[in-house]
């Protein structure tokens, strides 16, 4: 008997081994669907943002003082980092109007590290390589 109890017992643990790995592969995959969702909810939260501070910033550029021009920056700058579609229609304007692509390369130059990178991937190529 002891012999009989032995296979079966053993079964049961790798039974056992083999559900708990099987829910914790599927542990794994909620957790990285929640992860996505998670960023999601974190892009959309950082555009709903961006647009506030530029509908604030908007008023406050005709104050004596204009930092509304530093809101509406920052607001674009989080715009345009989390918006695929905003870059590319930014990427479009700036092919089409040869001044607009002039002054973001000057702003390029001016701006630190992390904001020049978000206006160089909206970069046209089109009308510096003509003027270079």
């Amino acid at each position: 008997m002891a012999n009989a109890f032995l296979p079966a017992a053993q079964s049961a643990i790798y039974a056992g081994i083999v559900q708990s790995f099987a829910c914790g592969e599927w542990n794994r995959a909620a957790s990285q669907s929640f992860f996505l969702q998670d960023e999601v909810w974190m892009t959309l939260l950082l555009q709903l943002i961006g647009w506030v501070l530029v509908l604030v910033g908007l008023p406050l550029t005709l104050s004596p003082v204009p930092v509304g021009i530093v809101v509406v920056g920052i607001g674009a700058g989080l715009i345009l980092a989390n918006s695929a579609s905003a870059r590319n229609r930014l990427r479009n304007l700036r092919a089409d109007h040869r001044k607009l692509d002039q002054w973001l390369r000057k702003a390029e130059r001016l701006l630190p590290g992390p904001f020049d990178r978000i206006l160089r991937s909206t970069d046209s190529d089109g009308w510096h390589r003509q003027a270079e």
